[in-house]
């Protein structure tokens, strides 16, 4: 994937979805998107970005929560966020609070 795809997927994320932070990880082929939302669901919200994203982040992972479910999830040994955490590289905003 090129990091063409990737900035212009962030970018569109940032613009249509207002997020608190955008983080990649696992070689740039996957995007962590935490932000505040209403939408209960995380499946919901995960369609919601990735409709967001357009055509350059099709190819792309995707994780998104919760500022709250990010500081309930990430010492869970069964989800992921943990680890992704700790290796993500942040493109955009600030993890700084909640790692």
């Amino acid at each position: 994937m090129s990091s063409r795809n990737l900035d212009r997927a962030v970018s569109n994320i940032v613009k249509r979805c207002l997020p608190i932070a955008v983080a990649t990880y696992a070689g740039e082929t996957a995007i962590l998107v935490i932000m505040e939302s209403s939408i209960t669901s995380r499946a919901r919200r995960n369609a919601e970005v990735r409709e967001a994203m357009g055509k350059p982040g099709r190819d792309f992972d995707l994780l998104v929560y919760t500022p709250t479910e990010v500081r309930e999830l990430r010492g869970e040994p069964e989800c992921p966020l943990g680890d992704v955490l700790a290796v993500c590289r942040v493109v955009y905003g600030s993890l700084d609070s909640l790692r």
